[in-house]
Protein backbone atom coordinates (compact mmCIF):
# COMPACT_ATOMS: atom_id res chain seq x y z
CA UNK A 1 0.00 0.00 0.00
CA UNK A 2 0.96 3.31 -1.22
CA UNK A 3 1.81 5.99 1.69
CA UNK A 4 -0.91 8.78 2.46
CA UNK A 5 0.09 11.70 -0.18
CA UNK A 6 2.57 9.86 -2.06
CA UNK A 7 3.39 11.51 -5.52
CA UNK A 8 5.80 8.68 -6.61
CA UNK A 9 6.21 8.88 -10.37
CA UNK A 10 4.09 5.96 -12.59
CA UNK A 11 5.68 7.01 -15.86
CA UNK A 12 8.01 9.07 -17.32
CA UNK A 13 8.61 9.59 -20.95
CA UNK A 14 12.25 10.20 -20.92
CA UNK A 15 13.13 6.78 -20.65
CA UNK A 16 11.02 5.95 -23.20
CA UNK A 17 13.01 8.22 -25.42
CA UNK A 18 16.04 7.42 -24.04
CA UNK A 19 15.84 3.90 -25.60
CA UNK A 20 16.77 5.20 -29.29
CA UNK A 21 17.61 7.94 -31.04
CA UNK A 22 15.53 6.43 -33.82
CA UNK A 23 13.10 8.72 -35.51
CA UNK A 24 9.84 5.96 -35.87
CA UNK A 25 10.57 5.05 -32.23
CA UNK A 26 10.24 8.18 -31.23
CA UNK A 27 6.75 8.56 -33.08
CA UNK A 28 5.78 5.12 -31.83
CA UNK A 29 6.55 6.66 -28.19
CA UNK A 30 4.29 9.83 -28.81
CA UNK A 31 2.23 7.93 -30.09
CA UNK A 32 1.51 5.09 -27.78
CA UNK A 33 1.54 7.56 -24.82
CA UNK A 34 -0.95 9.40 -26.14
CA UNK A 35 -3.13 6.90 -26.39
CA UNK A 36 -2.70 6.26 -23.04
CA UNK A 37 -3.28 10.05 -22.21
CA UNK A 38 -6.46 10.17 -24.08
CA UNK A 39 -7.97 7.07 -22.81
CA UNK A 40 -7.17 7.95 -19.25
CA UNK A 41 -8.61 11.51 -19.58
CA UNK A 42 -11.91 10.55 -22.09
CA UNK A 43 -12.84 7.33 -19.54
CA UNK A 44 -12.60 9.43 -16.23
CA UNK A 45 -9.61 7.76 -14.46
CA UNK A 46 -7.85 11.43 -14.10
CA UNK A 47 -7.77 14.14 -11.68
CA UNK A 48 -6.60 16.64 -13.32
CA UNK A 49 -5.70 17.45 -17.20
CA UNK A 50 -2.77 15.39 -18.71
CA UNK A 51 -2.34 17.24 -21.77
CA UNK A 52 -4.02 20.15 -23.22
CA UNK A 53 -5.59 20.45 -26.39
CA UNK A 54 -3.33 21.05 -29.38
CA UNK A 55 0.00 19.45 -26.84
CA UNK A 56 1.84 16.96 -27.68
CA UNK A 57 3.96 14.53 -25.50
CA UNK A 58 7.25 15.15 -25.24
CA UNK A 59 10.35 13.91 -22.84
CA UNK A 60 9.45 16.26 -19.72
CA UNK A 61 6.57 14.42 -19.73
CA UNK A 62 5.46 12.72 -16.53
CA UNK A 63 2.63 10.58 -14.80
CA UNK A 64 1.99 10.76 -11.39
CA UNK A 65 -0.05 9.13 -8.77
CA UNK A 66 -1.78 12.27 -8.20
CA UNK A 67 -2.79 12.95 -11.88
CA UNK A 68 -5.26 9.92 -11.42
CA UNK A 69 -8.14 9.20 -9.30
CA UNK A 70 -8.31 6.10 -7.09
CA UNK A 71 -10.03 4.54 -9.37
CA UNK A 72 -7.07 5.35 -12.28
CA UNK A 73 -4.39 4.27 -9.64
CA UNK A 74 -6.08 1.02 -9.72
CA UNK A 75 -6.44 0.90 -13.11
CA UNK A 76 -2.76 1.53 -14.10
CA UNK A 77 -1.46 -0.55 -11.85
CA UNK A 78 -3.85 -3.86 -13.65
CA UNK A 79 -2.85 -2.20 -17.08
CA UNK A 80 0.72 -0.82 -17.02
CA UNK A 81 2.55 -4.29 -17.72
CA UNK A 82 -0.10 -5.99 -20.46
CA UNK A 83 -0.50 -2.72 -22.33
CA UNK A 84 2.94 -2.67 -22.85
CA UNK A 85 3.64 -5.93 -23.36
CA UNK A 86 1.45 -5.80 -25.90
CA UNK A 87 3.36 -2.82 -28.05
CA UNK A 88 6.38 -4.57 -27.73
CA UNK A 89 4.83 -7.93 -29.16
CA UNK A 90 4.60 -5.61 -31.96
CA UNK A 91 0.97 -4.35 -31.54
CA UNK A 92 -0.13 -0.84 -32.41
CA UNK A 93 0.72 1.52 -30.41
CA UNK A 94 -2.55 3.30 -30.90
CA UNK A 95 -4.70 0.58 -30.07
CA UNK A 96 -6.61 0.51 -27.00
CA UNK A 97 -7.77 -3.12 -26.96
CA UNK A 98 -5.54 -3.72 -24.05
CA UNK A 99 -6.86 -0.65 -22.35
CA UNK A 100 -10.46 -1.31 -22.80
CA UNK A 101 -9.98 -4.70 -21.85
CA UNK A 102 -8.68 -3.72 -18.70
CA UNK A 103 -10.97 -1.11 -17.51
CA UNK A 104 -14.33 -3.50 -18.24
CA UNK A 105 -12.54 -5.53 -15.33
CA UNK A 106 -13.08 -2.93 -13.00
CA UNK A 107 -16.44 -1.33 -14.38
CA UNK A 108 -18.12 -4.92 -14.64
CA UNK A 109 -21.89 -3.08 -15.95
CA UNK A 110 -20.11 -1.05 -17.92
CA UNK A 111 -21.68 0.24 -21.17
CA UNK A 112 -18.44 0.49 -22.82
CA UNK A 113 -18.29 -2.90 -24.12
CA UNK A 114 -18.99 -3.69 -27.36
CA UNK A 115 -22.62 -4.79 -28.07
CA UNK A 116 -22.53 -7.54 -30.30
CA UNK A 117 -24.92 -8.73 -32.32
CA UNK A 118 -26.20 -5.17 -32.87
CA UNK A 119 -25.86 -4.34 -36.22
CA UNK A 120 -28.64 -4.38 -39.20
CA UNK A 121 -30.67 -7.63 -38.81
CA UNK A 122 -29.60 -10.22 -42.12
CA UNK A 123 -32.69 -11.50 -43.41
CA UNK A 124 -32.43 -14.88 -45.55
Amino acid sequence: MQPEGDDSKLLQAAIFFAASKNRSYREMVTTMLVTLVTFLEEHGLTSTQLLPPGQSIDQSFVLRRSDLTEEGREFYRRVEQPWLKAIDRGGPPSSTRVLNRVLRTLRPGSTEKKARGTGPSRRA
